[in-house]
């Protein structure tokens, strides 16, 4: 949580509505990853991801529906929605959804944690976006924290749990 902070965070810190959503997002995101461990290993996973995405879209279109103001979208961002619920949604979840029956929740999660680390990596790699020393301190700090709980659970076990 440090080094998402240092690499997230500005001064002075003021908690926003926002903040609390991602919040309870990372709350869901975490029920998500322990219920994909509890039944991953007995669904086929091509329908287990079809059942989550079904889920979360019509939970989405309800609430966006009840919540949201009607949106005009522009006829050339089509594109990029269309990528978007495809390559970074639901082939991710159907990723997910076949692979992480081979290991547990906490190494899913920890795997899942790095995501801002090469968010940054891509985004210096593509577009040439540049890190400030705190920035790169926060990256450090996550990769670190990887790191000690993989090192601590070799020591406590013995083995590797893949």
């Amino acid at each position: 949580a440090c080094g998402l902070g240092l690499m997230s965070l500005t001064l002075p810190i003021d908690i926003q509505h926002g903040d609390t959503l991602v919040f309870l997002c990372a709350i869901g995101f975490a029920t998500h990853i322990l219920l994909i461990e509890k039944y991953s290993k007995s669904i086929d996973p091509l329908i287990f991801a079809t059942i989550q995405l079904f889920v979360v879209s019509l939970g989405s279109f309800i609430a966006a529906f009840l919540l949201e103001r009607p949106l005009t979208i522009p006829n050339n961002t089509w594109g990029a929605i269309s990528y978007t619920g495809i390559m970074a949604t639901s082939l991710t979840i159907l990723i997910q959804s076949g692979v992480q029956k081979y290991t547990s929740a906490t190494h899913a999660a920890l795997i899942l944690s790095a995501e801002p680390v090469f968010g940054a990596f891509f985004a210096w790699i593509t577009i040439g976006e540049v890190l400030s020393t705190r920035e790169m301190f926060g990256a450090i700090l996550i990769l670190a924290g990887m790191l000690i709980s993989e090192i601590d659970s070799l020591g406590s076990s013995g083995k590797k749990d893949v």
